[in-house]
């Protein structure tokens, strides 16, 4: 349910958005700026790849179950605190919105105003 609604909300066309085994180009990671600091890096991970254009492949992972402890993330309060960030997410990165979506990539240097004559 979290994947489909991640997936419809920030327009991503990959199917799991929320698997932690990703392999990723150093490069390609050291371009793009992230900002969340909780679970909702993945959705803004993926959704600013695919923004940059880069090409992404999907291969099937097997899921085992849990066979210790329980998981944090169905509860009221957790729930809560992500859906307020992948609002606040949703507003810096999809764009057509009243506010400036994000920076995708870091901005390349300005370029001189009066660039040198060569003679």
């Amino acid at each position: 349910m979290y994947n489909a609604f991640a997936r419809y909300l920030f327009r991503i066309r990959l199917r799991d958005v929320d698997c932690d085994f990703r392999l990723i180009r150093r490069s390609l990671l050291e371009e793009i700026r992230l900002t969340s600091t909780s679970g909702t890096i993945c959705v803004e991970l993926v959704r600013k790849l695919e923004l940059s254009g880069c090409g992404v492949v999907e291969v099937g992972v097997r899921h085992y179950p849990r066979l210790h402890g329980r998981s944090q993330f169905f509860r009221v309060k957790s729930l809560a605190v992500t859906f307020t960030q992948l609002v606040r997410l949703w507003f810096r990165l999809v764009p057509g919105l009243w506010l400036p979506p994000a920076p995708i990539v870091e901005a390349p240097a300005p370029l001189p105003s009066n660039p040198p004559v060569l003679k």
